[in-house]
């Protein structure tokens, strides 16, 4: 797949100006952050990436993400796949977020190989809002998941991770990120964990302008950037 500079950058100039009409509309001040989704794309995109200004780039594979690392390590890389408990040593330290975690037997293995390495991870904890077929922590099992973090000392909870149902209609996610968002709120009004949680990833390609509308925080971008990927 050949990659255009120029087209890349006009489209990303493109999201920015949709991200900046969607935070007028609700009079929003601070804009979100613009994770760039590179999996199953080449490490030569990475170069254009840097070119045009993004520092954030999220992987869903870890071994595809350890080897893009190698080559390009000053960016600022988010795991945004599904984390499996052996794969946990090779990128604790390494990524700045790790936003899909779900279970208390993973965060055990990241607190744990955290404190070896003196360090604290953050971790986002990813929501499951009703399909059987995608992980996550059901809504009615979030509180007392919540609480339960508040014994690590290497983890870090920062917020929370929308993966809705697609719909062709963006409109018709909004429902569930305007739960997200009523979920991190309860947690932070209850105080329930130890920090305010402040970070709300969720909203991609199709949807982001309604996510930013309902107070995203981080936007999981790919197809919008650079076209569809290439499928194996």
């Amino acid at each position: 797949m050949t990659y255009n500079e120029k087209a890349i950058k006009e489209r990303l100039l493109q999201i920015k100006k949709n991200i900046i009409d969607a935070m007028e509309r609700v009079e929003r001040k601070n804009p979100p952050k613009i994770v760039a989704v590179t999996k199953t794309h080449p490490p030569e995109l990475l170069n254009i990436i840097k070119e045009i200004g993004i520092e954030d780039v999220g992987e869903n594979y870890v071994q595809e993400m350890l080897y893009k690392m190698q080559l390009h390590p000053e960016l600022n890389w988010h795991f945004i796949g599904n984390l499996q408990r052996n794969k946990v040593k090779y990128i604790v330290g390494r990524v700045c977020l790790i936003h899909g975690v779900s279970s208390l037997k993973l965060v055990e293995e990241i607190d744990k190989r955290a404190k070896v390495l003196g360090i604290t991870q953050n971790v986002l904890l990813q929501i499951n809002q009703g399909e059987e077929s995608k992980g996550g922590l059901k809504k009615e099992e979030l509180e007392i998941f919540v609480k339960e973090l508040n014994r690590f000392d290497n983890v870090c909870l920062k917020g929370l991770m929308a993966l809705p149902p697609y719909y062709e209609d963006p409109e018709k996610v909004r429902p569930f990120f305007v739960e997200i968002k009523e979920l991190l709120e309860n947690i932070n009004r209850k105080n329930l964990y130890k920090a305010r949680l402040t970070e709300l990833s969720m909203g991609m390609s199709g949807d982001y302008v309604v996510a930013v509308e309902e107070g995203s925080t981080i936007l999981r971008i790919g197809t919008a950037l650079f076209g569809e990927r290439v499928k194996n």
